[in-house]
């Protein structure tokens, strides 16, 4: 079982949400450690955008939309190299398991504009 998730998203648009609703925002999408990670930066938004792509990502990757789990139940966490890798805890964890991925990878971008994630779960 193998599969595949991208997702794009305008780095501007977060930082509008983050204006009008960063807690309810943070609270509902983003895991205690992601929030830390982002926030410890000069500018969070390109970070929080590309987690926020890889959120969608592993929804895509699992052939499921929004609102298919929690966004807060998939992290992405960096080692201590600064690779990021996924987290998944919950519903989507459940999720994961019930389709039978065991092995995720994933890869962060981001431009002055846009972050990108691209997922890939295997099985």
């Amino acid at each position: 079982m193998e599969g595949v998730g991208v997702d794009i998203v305008e780095i501007e648009r977060i930082s509008k949400i983050i204006e009008k609703r960063r807690d309810k925002f943070f609270g509902r999408v983003f895991t205690e450690q992601e929030i830390l990670y982002c926030l410890n930066k000069s500018n969070p938004a390109p970070s929080l955008a590309a987690r926020f792509a890889a959120k969608e990502a592993v929804l895509k990757a699992m052939g499921k939309g929004l609102g298919a789990c929690p966004l807060n139940n998939i992290g992405v966490i960096n080692d201590p190299g600064g690779q990021p890798n996924l987290e998944l805890t919950g519903l989507a964890k459940e999720l994961s398991e019930t389709l039978g991925f065991t092995t995720w990878y994933i890869s962060l971008s981001h431009s002055k504009s846009h972050a990108v994630a691209m997922v890939m779960a295997k099985g």
